[in-house]
């Protein structure tokens, strides 16, 4: 999985200590002799006999920039920049063992805390020094349990320090001076890996009687620590990795302690009221396939580097899949992390050898079948390779491979590789958990234990092919085969695989599992198949989806449509077994069911509100209505309820087929004669969001045919409530209103909907009422003078404002209406109503009764006159009108140029005022003077001011008080003014705006 080559090999006699300074990019080699050799990517800087005592370990710390140096009784203290020492700690009685310790959480360097503990030799004490942002905080003395107890590791939390002994567990908190034992342990009762879990169904099966109802499910058992850090439950064989009890941090928050004797991976936990407790995870896989290492190095992610005297090998810390392994012919003294992909071994032969670490692009996918399948990879090799790509693959920090925008095709190769293989494993594990769990059922075992551990399995089957989106023909073939069955029937041309699985998945889990997985499936197929962008996302990394990655490699391709129809009609499949209550808001959408399958299903499940949706939503219409007026025959109690469905079904069929509407509406009126007319205004009165698309010709002529009365009903609903102005519809109602001229109310109506509608065809509406006023010349006047008064309304639309006028005033005789009818113009065109009202007023001197002209004048003169050209209507007036008669007029035309005077008058006192503080503000700013003497200078250059006529001066104005100064220094402070006013005048930005 990795591969590894030697890219620096150094040959460095007489070594004391080797330490790597990561800030510096830097490697520290001490010699016997006191020198301090350090290798960087520059060279070699040695610092000759810098120390003369020896020197057993050393430590660094990046936030104090200080390499510690541990000698028999002292611990002395270098800056890193220049090798000199700074200060010294002593203890006479001995210094046994040394640890440094800095957290590496994401704050600032300056702000991180240094931990240093010493072991004292003679008695069992240790002494921590802490600091705190370079500060020196504290140092305290704290006595272990006994002489017999050695520390085996340490590390840094959150909360403070954890020591790791061969007694126990400890935290000491920062500043503190004593040792919390940790003595509390919780061990999940379920494993956390796949395989774990089938071998506890295996052995719960195998072993289980029906008396051991335990459940398991997601629960812990709580227990003391030292029952797993002292006890030896069984003989193991002699082996190195017993010695093991390492701790780590993968990050700032999670501590996990490796440990060999309890073959356990503790994790340390704090819970919010302060109780600190260890989660203890079985770890026996990691120890047995990694049975001959002793000695651990944390690299980063998932990885941690292994090694004893001769070997070293990267291994996951969660299970210990071995991805490399090295053997060194020199021996393993110690090995340091370089960085990001290198590392560094110290031979026993005094070699210092660089390793740089390389995902192997050939991985060797060959099998031992002739095809070359992933199928064909026995479950550990499968769950290896998961293992290896998810760890390659994180996002938050990759030790061992530098992924960025260069190398973007090997992480794209990864992801793909990982989504292969996740699927792979899932589905082989499913095929596992099925054979057994179809075991227990035939042995008729009702162990709660059983369940509990299947459930938890399939739970993280469907959440693996949810995660990865596994190619759905795959995963129904594997977890549905009854279902893949009928699929491989609807398209037999393209050899689906199918694969037998005993037994069928349980309701809940499918419901819970596995409609979401098809769910997401069906969600992006339908973005593919309508062009829309899709993306699938693990962690960080986002890849756009084609067609491509929902097939399956080994079958032969389905298009998109095809996919589509798998998919959904599994759905519907599923719904139908495990919830009938989607199963109607599947089918009431846009769905690709196969429509044999679903229409089959729904009639053999009596689903009759749902098959009725489905052929509404597939354009079956004659099924749906068949069906339902078949029903009618055997409905009894339930007959008006189908009555109700038929008319719905046949009211959301108006636009689409209004034949079959009309078809099945006669089938209704003539089982149901008595309610014609409830049945055709359910049908066609009411409003729906589609009424003003239907053809309304043929729908008022199938009413007229059954119910002429209410057939004028739906021309008003048309016409009024949907104010729909088709010329056909309009002129139809206007022709059945005239049917009735002499009624008062029927003269109302069409008032109402000739003023109120106005999109009609006003020449056909006029010649409509021409015909009719022809027809009743002969008969009462009252009825054509009704037809004349609606005629305005047409006449209007047209624009023939003087035919109307005329019509108004020379054949009705109605000054009012004419009146009204020149105001309505005027308010919407005052030029055109202007001139009608002059034509109007030409009409009126015209009037051959004289008293009745005089009164008509005054009228108008009053109503109109202002509207009016007051010149233009005093030369049109006849000479021998009286006074008191245009008094009126003369009054309103007085008023109006008084008015217009008055304004001009007060727009003249304003612009006065504004002229008078402009002088105003003149005078002040020329009663300014200077007096220039000999002794004035200049107040920014300090030169004298001569009042002479090569020299310019200038006045300027400077925190409100005037100065006399040069042209060229008062430009300078006037630009810096401007500047300084700008950058006071810049908006604070918001935090919105930065981001």
């Amino acid at each position: 999985m990795f591969t590894a080559r030697r890219i620096s090999s150094t040959e460095v006699e007489d070594v004391q200590c080797l330490n790597r300074l990561h800030a510096w990019d830097k490697t520290l080699v001490i010699k016997n002799n006191g020198d301090f050799d350090i290798f960087s990517s520059e060279g070699l800087h040695t610092y000759r006999q810098l120390w003369s005592e020896r020197i057993f370990d050393t430590g660094y710390s990046e936030a104090l920039s200080t390499l510690f140096v541990q000698c028999e009784r002292s611990l002395v203290l270098f800056n890193v920049g220049n090798m000199e020492q700074y200060d010294k700690i002593v203890d006479k009685r001995g210094i046994l063992g040394f640890w440094c310790l800095e957290n590496h959480c994401e704050n600032e360097v300056d702000q991180r805390t240094v931990v240093v503990i010493l072991l004292n030799t003679r008695v069992p004490k240790i002494k921590v020094l802490t600091w705190v942002s370079k500060s020196f905080l504290r140092m305290v003395e704290i006595p272990l349990s006994s002489k017999n107890e050695h520390i085996a590791s340490v590390n840094l939390v959150d909360q403070g320090t954890i020591i790791a002994t061969n007694k126990g567990v400890f935290l000491c908190k920062f500043g503190g001076s004593e040792l919390i034992s940790i003595d509390k342990a919780v061990t999940p009762k379920l494993p956390t890996c796949l395989p774990d879990l089938l071998q506890n169904l295996y052995e719960v099966i195998d072993h289980s009687s029906s008396n051991d109802n335990e459940s398991v499910a997601d629960s812990f058992a709580w227990s003391s620590i030292s029952g797993l850090w002292l006890s030896e439950k069984r003989k193991r064989r002699a082996m190195s990795s017993k010695n093991v009890r390492y701790m780590f941090n993968i990050d700032h928050v999670t501590c996990f302690l490796l440990d060999g004797n309890s073959q356990m991976l503790l994790q340390f936990n704090a819970t919010d009221d302060g109780l600190f407790y260890l989660k203890a995870l079985p770890h026996e896989n990691f120890f047995q396939r990694n049975i001959d290492f002793d000695r651990c190095l944390y690299l980063g992610s998932n990885f941690m580097a292994l090694y004893n005297t001769s070997s070293l090998r990267i291994v996951d810390y969660e299970q210990g899949f071995v991805f490399l392994d090295i053997d060194i012919p020199n021996g393993i003294k110690k090995v340091y992390h370089q960085n990001e992909a290198e590392i560094i071994i110290w031979t026993t032969k005094g070699v210092i050898e660089t390793y740089r670490i390389d995902i192997d692009e050939s991985l060797d996918m060959a099998v031992s079948s002739k095809n070359g399948s992933m199928f064909d990879l026995n479950f550990d090799t499968l769950e290896k390779r998961t293992v290896f790509y998810r760890n390659i693959l994180k996002s938050e920090h990759l030790p061992l491979i530098k992924m960025s925008d260069d190398n973007n095709e090997l992480i794209i190769s990864c992801v793909m590789k990982l989504r292969d293989f996740c699927i792979v494993y899932a589905l082989q594990a499913f095929d596992r958990a099925q054979k057994l769990y179809y075991k227990s059922n035939q042995q008729q075992f009702r162990n709660s234990k059983i369940a509990d551990l299947y459930d938890t399995i399939i739970k993280r089957i469907s959440q693996l092919l949810l995660q990865f989106l596994a190619p759905p023909v795959l995963t129904i073939s594997y977890c549905f085969p009854e279902i893949a069955e009928t699929m491989s029937d609807l398209f037999p041309q393209k050899n689906l695989f199918l694969r037998e699985t005993s037994g069928e998945i349980p309701i809940n889990l499918v419901k819970k599992g596995f409609i979401p997985y098809l769910t997401e499936v069906r969600r992006h197929l339908k973005n593919i198949r309508n062009g829309n962008e899709t993306v699938w996302s693990y962690d960080q990394i986002d890849l756009k989806l084609t067609l491509s990655f929902f097939q399956n490699h080994n079958q032969e391709e389905l298009s998109v449509n095809e996919l589509l129809t798998i998919v959904d009609t599994t759905l519907f499949e599923i719904y139908v077994k495990c919830n009938k209550t989607m199963v109607g808001s599947l089918v009431r959408v846009e769905n690709s069911c196969d429509f044999t399958i679903v229409e089959h299903l729904l009639k053999k499940e009596k689903m009759i509100h749902e098959l009725i949706d489905f052929y509404f939503y597939n354009g079956q219409h004659k099924k749906a209505l068949m069906l339902l007026t078949e029903m009618l025959d055997h409905a009894g109690n339930l007959e008006n309820a189908l009555k109700t469905l038929i008319i719905d079904y046949l009211k959301k069929l108006v636009l689409t087929d209004l034949k079959l509407v009309f078809q099945y509406s006669d089938l209704l009126l003539n089982r149901y004669p008595d309610e014609l007319f409830e049945i055709l205004t359910l049908i066609f009165l009411q409003p729906l969001p589609i009424s003003k698309e239907l053809s309304h010709n043929e729908i008022y002529e199938y009413i007229d045919s059954k119910r002429p009365e209410l057939s004028l009903s739906y021309l008003e609903f048309v016409v009024g409530e949907l104010q729909y102005s088709d010329s056909k519809i309009f002129c139809t109602l206007v022709k059945r209103y005239l049917t009735n001229i002499s009624d008062q109310m029927t003269i109302r109506k069409l008032h109402a909907v000739l003023k109120s509608s106005k999109d009609y065809d006003p020449r056909s509406v006029l010649r409509i009422l021409k015909n009719s006023i022809s027809e009743h010349e002969q008969g009462h006047s009252s009825e054509v003078k009704a037809l004349k008064y609606l005629s305005i309304y047409p006449l209007r639309l047209m624009g023939d404002h003087e035919v109307a006028l005329s019509l108004l005033w020379d054949d009705l005789n109605d000054y009012q209406q004419s009146s009204e009818y020149c105001e309505s113009l005027y308010k919407t065109d005052k030029v055109s109503g202007s001139k009608l009202l002059m034509l109007f007023l030409d009409k009126i001197l015209e009037f051959d009764d004289e008293n009745r002209k005089a009164q008509l004048l005054k009228i108008f003169l009053t109503e109109h006159g202002f509207k009016l050209n007051s010149d233009q209507v005093l030369l049109k007036l006849p000479m021998d009108i009286s006074i008191a008669d245009v008094s009126t007029f003369f009054n309103t035309e007085l008023k109006d140029k008084t008015s217009k005077q008055n304004d001009l008058n007060l727009l003249k006192g304003i612009l006065t005022s504004e002229m008078i503080k402009a002088n105003y503000d003149l005078a002040n700013v020329l009663s300014e003077f200077f007096v220039l003497s000999e002794e004035r200078k200049c107040p920014m250059c300090n030169r004298p001011l001569k009042n002479t006529p090569t020299e310019y001066l200038a006045i300027m104005s400077y925190k409100n008080k005037p100065y006399v100064m040069c042209l060229n220094c008062a430009r300078k402070l006037q630009a810096k003014l401007q500047q300084e006013n700008t950058m006071s005048s810049k908006e604070i930005p918001t935090l919105a705006q930065l981001i």
